[in-house]
């Protein structure tokens, strides 16, 4: 699965940053296997970061790896608001759950968005981020991840791929395709 997930990123022109995690574990072959990820990825072995989820070593250098290697996500701050939903669910209290990555612009609290699915105007309730779990927040910006709930009761009209606008802005903005 691993193999399979680098090959994706790598022929959709994605960073890619070599990490070799659970160094903590005594059977661990550290050097046999950095050897083998840096063929992988065409790396030197040195380039890869050794990473312990339970003691937390190499995490700062993966996170420091991460800021400085990978580019930021497209998109602009200062065009209207425009996301992909890429996830719904339901929830018993608060209907449904929209879960959005924000390409372009802004959407505030109380605000009101457009779906190209179903062609109507909703009124936004609650927004925020999954951090890891739900983080209410007044506004979601370019090149976040979050959720946004609208109180709609019905699922079915939402579809994994539209295009959120900000009310209004379906008329010029082009959909995702």
């Amino acid at each position: 699965q691993t193999v399979s997930t680098f090959h994706q990123a790598f022929h959709a022109d994605l960073e890619v940053l070599c990490a070799l995690s659970k160094v903590d574990l005594e059977h661990a072959q550290k050097d046999d296997v950095k050897k083998q990820l840096a063929g992988l990825c065409a790396v030197p072995a040195d380039e890869v970061i050794e990473v312990s989820g339970k003691t937390g070593q190499g995490v700062p250098a993966l996170l420091e790896a991460i800021i400085e290697r990978v580019p930021p996500p497209p998109g602009t701050a200062e065009a209207p608001f425009k996301a992909l939903l890429f996830d719904a669910y339901y929830d018993n209290t608060r209907g449904v759950v929209l879960l959005v990555a924000v390409r372009d612009g802004e959407l505030k609290r109380g605000g009101k968005i457009y779906c190209t699915y179903s062609k109507k105007s909703y009124s936004v309730q609650e927004m925020g981020i999954l951090y890891p779990g739900p983080r209410p927040l007044d506004n979601l910006r370019s090149g976040q991840i979050g959720f946004i709930m609208v109180g709609a009761k019905d699922i079915r009209s939402f579809r994994v791929g539209e295009t959120v606008f900000a009310d209004g802005g379906h008329k010029t903005g082009e959909p995702f395709p």
